[in-house]
């Protein structure tokens, strides 16, 4: 892989893990993708499982969206399913300070049970024995590879972070196996705050920053110190006159002009929603004029069409 600064040699591996049963009965295959550094001693450079989120995500967002050796192009004016998917060089790829195997878990990627029944799917589906799998996936990699001994990681996307803590778990009580480190990638860790009603302020309080975020990098005019003014602003007097109501019309005109000034969205498009906008409204808003929707995962990545389709990046 030739980079500006550098040039990378490794080997790439695309293939699968069977995991059985006690008696030796197959249960199902756990495809992977692994990058391995050439050269050096293996037995001491760390290797990183790296697992998205859904659940019924397969790894590819990760290793082509971020962390492998090559990345789907996103940038540009806009983003449209025939263009072309030519990989280009990532020259933020972590390969060069560990070795990536990017799991795809059952039921998504090329992964898949070997044999579908009820009660096989009914664990291999459910959060822990999902967890358990993917444990031992991992171990059967380090036994085949002589990687027993190298420093372990974990990174988890979204619902990969909320698996992150149970797989560590699994190799430790179940193999023997401690990892180094977990990262986790805007990860789900509790469900009961992120599926509350529309009307919950909190929600509101803490995605509010992060949509003047959007916004002051588009203007670029982004700081932590103005970031900062805005968390403050979120909750303080926001979270005031989110709580006065929507009755109370002076607290919807104040709230309607600040956001409107700290999101870049039009003033009547805040209006109807009485000040209250969540992630899909700035999707649909913040790029009106352009006949544009912004994606919820990277605001910078957009798709045209305001109301049609899946989100920009998926």
């Amino acid at each position: 892989l030739t980079l500006p600064d550098r040039t990378l040699a490794f080997r790439t591996e695309a293939s699968a893990i069977t995991i059985t049963a006690p008696d030796g009965r197959e249960e199902a295959d756990i495809a992977f993708v692994a990058y391995r550094l050439d050269g050096g001693d293996s037995s001491r450079r760390p290797v990183t499982f790296l697992v998205n989120g859904g659940p019924g995500a397969a790894s590819a967002y990760l290793q082509i969206g971020a962390i492998g050796p090559w990345l789907l192009p996103l940038g540009g004016e806009r983003i449209a399913p025939s263009q072309p998917a030519d990989l280009r060089p990532n020259a933020e790829t972590w390969l060069d300070f560990t070795d990536l195997v990017f799991i795809d878990p059952v039921g998504t990627g090329f992964s898949r049970l070997i044999n579908p029944d009820d009660s096989l799917r009914r664990r291999y589906l459910s959060v822990n024995g999902d967890a358990a799998v993917l444990a031992d996936m991992i171990r059967r990699w380090l036994v085949a590879n002589d990687r027993i001994g190298s420093p372990k990681y974990f990174v988890g996307e979204s619902y990969g972070g909320f698996r992150a803590p149970l797989v560590a778990e699994h190799l430790r009580d179940d193999h023997g196996i401690a990892v180094s480190g977990l990262t986790l990638v805007s990860p789900v860790l509790d469900f009961g705050w992120w599926q509350q009603p529309d009307y919950a302020p909190l929600p509101m309080v803490t995605l509010l920053p992060s949509l003047a975020a959007v916004h002051m990098e588009a203007e670029g005019t982004f700081s932590e110190a103005r970031l900062r003014e805005v968390e403050e602003y979120a909750a303080g007097q926001f979270l005031a006159d989110l709580m006065r109501g929507v009755h109370d019309k002076a607290a919807v005109a104040r709230l309607t002009d600040q956001v409107s000034l700290l999101t870049g969205l039009d003033r009547d498009a805040v209006a109807r929603q009485d000040g209250r906008i969540n992630a899909r409204e700035f999707s649909r808003e913040s790029r009106r004029d352009d006949h544009l929707r912004t994606s919820v995962y990277d605001a910078t990545v957009t798709a045209q069409g305001r109301d049609r389709g899946s989100d920009p990046v998926l």
